[in-house]
């Protein structure tokens, strides 16, 4: 299989490796069951799978095979979990088609592209994983370019080991018939690969932008008609893998600088908007960028926090000493280098380049250092403390930042 078994793990223990290469070689090692819990994991409780040590080790070292193998078969508009690419590089891609669309369309009239947002309804608990399911034909493929027959060890492995019996949280035993266990290394390589009858159905679309970050995916394109033709696509696609849409993630927009549709939409459910979310970035019909909604609030919920804190604590300070403590608080709250750099600073630094957005936030901060520092609230506590009076003592302007990167 090309597996270096020593390399199990760098500091596994050589008895325990001596044991397992050739069970794992030959094909003939048993998983044990995997055991269900609960975990509260992005704002939801999710199912997750506990394997045994052994178990686990056995399964990082087919991951790294079996990632190797599927990656030939994955569509290039696959941004998720695959080495040299991200999430920021599928927003930097779609900032630039709409660049791009914007400059080959010269009338501002003409402009507009209609969007598809989707997202599978439990992607990864959904895969079918029976002796029926779409998934083996699509491994087999896979097996047979790098070399390995049906009866080969390691398709029996992998198999077995996307297949385990699960431990359910009533005391039940079963073997898994749906789902790919939330926390097993090999999930990222199957849910980059089982959506291939989508990306095979959209990607090639002429004229239009695909992008997939595991099961959330974004079309866009002028043409309403061919917009409509990639969403029936879609539900044709997710119908062969035996897999359901995400209602409530469901969006049909049409993607203008004015927000508004030019003729009638595609769809019913078709809204005009002047901005498009997708994978926490927030995209303006000009290509600019800044972080979603959510993490905006985020970010000033956190930073807000920090300032009031800080406040208290030098609250019997000279003004201008805890100014200017304040004001390193939230410098460095922002810029990403620092150890003290709130968790989304580096997006806003790094993709943020929506000169409103960040003007808009520019005037936030402003106002909620001016009232922590005047005790007021709203803009009168810009009387007391104006912006002006802030960058004196070194507060950061957000917009001039990315000016300077911008010219550099």
């Amino acid at each position: 299989m090309g597996l270096a078994f020593d390399e199990l793990l760098e500091s596994s223990d050589a008895t325990l490796a001596k044991k397992l290469a050739p069970r794992v070689a030959d094909g003939s090692y048993a998983f044990s069951p995997v055991s269900e819990r609960r975990a509260f994991l992005g704002g939801k409780w999710r199912h997750v799978y506990r394997a045994p040590l052994a178990d686990t080790v056995v399964l990082f070292v087919l991951a790294r095979e079996l990632t190797a193998i599927v990656s030939p078969l994955v569509s290039e508009r696959v941004y998720s979990y695959r080495k040299g690419r991200s999430s920021r590089q599928a927003v930097r891609d779609l900032a630039r088609f709409v660049r791009a669309h914007r400059a080959a369309t010269p009338d501002v009239r003409a402009r507009g592209l209609h969007v598809l947002r989707r997202d599978v309804s439990g992607y990864g608990d959904s895969i079918p994983v029976g002796e029926t399911s779409p998934l083996w034909p699509l491994l087999r493929r896979a097996f047979a370019q790098a070399g390995h027959g049906p009866n080969d060890p390691f398709s029996s492995i992998v198999e077995r080991a996307l297949r385990p019996r699960v431990l359910r949280l009533d005391g039940t035993l079963e073997q898994a018939a749906r789902g790919v266990p939330m926390g097993s290394p090999l999930q990222p390589a199957i849910c980059n690969l089982y959506l291939d009858a989508v990306d095979r159905r959209l990607a090639p679309l002429a004229g239009g932008f695909y992008a997939r970050f595991g099961d959330d995916f974004v079309f866009a394109h002028a043409d309403a008609e061919v917009a409509r033709g990639a969403s029936d696509a879609v539900t044709a696609a997710l119908a062969e893998l035996d897999l359901t849409l995400n209602a409530e993630k469901v969006r049909d927009l049409f993607w203008s600088g004015a927000g508004r549709h030019p003729a009638p939409p595609f769809s019913a459910r078709e809204r005009g908007t002047t901005h498009v979310e997708y994978l926490g970035m927030r995209l303006a019909f000009d290509g600019t960028t800044a972080p979603s909604e959510k993490k905006l609030r985020r970010l000033r919920s956190e930073l807000r926090s920090r300032i009031i804190a800080s406040e208290r604590v030098l609250r019997d300070t000279p003004l201008d000493a805890r100014v200017e403590a304040l004001v390193l608080a939230a410098n460095h709250a922002l810029e990403p280098h620092y150890d003290a750099a709130l968790t989304d600073a580096a997006e806003l630094f790094v993709d943020g380049s929506d000169r409103k957005k960040l003007a808009e936030l520019d005037h936030w901060l402003c106002r909620t250092l001016a009232e922590a520092l005047s005790g007021r609230r709203g803009v009168r506590a810009l009387r007391s403390a104006p912006p002006r009076y802030l960058r004196r003592h070194g507060l950061l302007s957000l917009v001039a930042r990315r000016r300077r990167r911008s010219t550099t």
